[in-house]
């Protein structure tokens, strides 16, 4: 079962005046679809799942799982987005027209996976496929990630920024910081990297990254 506050497809627009709460997705979105929301998102799954659409949100996007993920859209949020496994995740892989996407006031991910668990907690993906178009990811603000665990099962890995681009071209631009942290108070075995960017073999790849800030990676354990 699919569960949504707000769900639309195959075109149209819809306005949201308020703000959307859900116990499973907030706006799931596909079919060159608008969808505007004028409050914040809170919700216990993806906050905007988003395919071949258009995106807005006038507050913060808050989720327990993913923020955003975003699939040949544009994506603009003028807050903040929290979340506990990836923060922003868009990709490009289809169409002439450029994607853009803007977070105002950053991301922030705080993931404890459970028992058994290999989870990579990542604040900001950015993946770049075979188009045309480009992807133009933009954050103002600082990009966070970090995870911690108890158990010795888990290994605790987190990225601030992954970029992987297979074709074309893509940029990334922080005003902030990006930092990446991994606790695990009972094994050596946190991997953490600030900005891990990774191509395919010789192909013709270009992503322009750019940082106005610090770049931090610590591991604990």
């Amino acid at each position: 079962m699919i569960k949504c506050a707000v769900g639309t497809d195959k075109g149209g627009k819809t306005e949201i005046t308020g703000d959307v709460i859900s116990g499973g997705s907030g706006v799931r979105s596909s079919g060159n679809s608008s969808v505007n929301v004028h409050g914040s998102i809170k919700s216990e799954e993806y906050g905007i799942d988003s395919s071949n659409s258009s995106i807005k949100v006038d507050g913060n996007v808050t989720s327990k799982s993913t923020g955003v993920y975003g699939e040949n859209s544009s994506i603009s949020v003028k807050g903040t987005v929290s979340s506990t496994i990836n923060g922003v995740n868009v990709t490009k892989n289809h169409g002439d027209e450029d994607d853009v996407v803007n977070i105002e006031k950053g991301i922030k991910v705080t993931g404890k996976p459970a028992e058994g668990q290999r989870i990579n907690i990542e604040a900001l993906t950015v993946n770049k496929e075979k188009s045309k178009g480009k992807l133009n990811v933009k954050v103002n603000g600082d990009v966070e990630s970090r995870t911690s665990a108890d158990d010795d099962s888990i290994r605790v890995s987190g990225s601030g920024i992954v970029i992987t681009n297979r074709s074309g071209e893509a940029s990334v631009e922080v005003n902030g910081n990006v930092s990446a942290y991994g606790d695990n108070k009972k094994r050596d075995n946190s991997y953490v990297s600030g900005i891990w960017i990774i191509g395919e073999g010789d192909k013709t790849q270009s992503t322009d990254v750019t940082v106005n800030g610090d770049v931090t990676a610590i591991s604990n354990g």
